[in-house]
């Protein structure tokens, strides 16, 4: 009898740890959501006609005027005009692939909830509740957000992407929406958004 209960109480944790994934990050990012497809072309629209990429495998690269923020856009290999996620930073992160200047403020870019690059991390937390996990900032954010960096590639200083990553995600078998901030200095150093992971 004991070990029944035993395995009851551990199904019911077990359901009650995948109900608790639900996805409570961020829709939107400046005109990219999703909660709805975005055709790749209305961003373009907005941003300028991207520049040339070297290969199918990067995304489309852009970057402020004032060369102080840049966005990626990434869209689905089977589906090459709907938008799959975005990247906004206050660092560079495409290398090798030429970047697009956009006259867009990049820096006005918010989720609904007003969080944006420099927004505060007591914001995000109290806009999107306790993340789904908090990790350092270390070199594996080059290999899962920076595109195009190669080995021997200088990149931005860890120090100068920020010191931890907050991420938010839903149950990957049902929904595969996510969301990341990066968090220097307590503030918002980007914001990688999407529907993709």
């Amino acid at each position: 009898m004991p070990r029944t209960m035993i395995l009851l109480a551990l199904a019911l944790s077990v359901g009650t740890v995948a109900n608790a994934q639900k996805y409570s990050g961020p829709n939107c990012l400046g005109p990219f959501c999703i909660d709805r497809n975005v055709p790749a072309r209305n961003l373009f629209k907005q941003l300028g006609p991207p520049a040339p990429r070297p290969s199918r495998l990067f995304p489309y690269c852009y970057q402020s005027q004032d060369g102080k923020k840049f966005l990626y856009v990434e869209t689905f290999d089977s589906e090459p005009d709907v938008t799959a996620e975005v990247f906004l930073s206050d660092f560079p992160n495409c290398i090798h692939a030429r970047k697009k200047q956009t006259t867009e403020d990049l820096g006005a870019w918010t989720t609904r909830e007003g969080i944006r690059l420099g927004s505060p991390e007591a914001d995000v937390v109290k806009a999107y509740g306790k993340p789904s996990s908090e990790l350092k900032v270390d070199s594996k954010l080059y290999q899962l957000r920076i595109r195009g960096h190669q080995r021997e590639d200088k990149l931005p200083q860890l120090k100068d992407v920020g010191e931890k990553r907050i991420f938010y995600n839903g149950d990957v078998t049902t929904d595969l929406s996510a969301a990341e901030f990066g968090i220097r200095g307590g503030k918002v150093s980007y914001i990688w958004l999407s529907h993709n992971e």
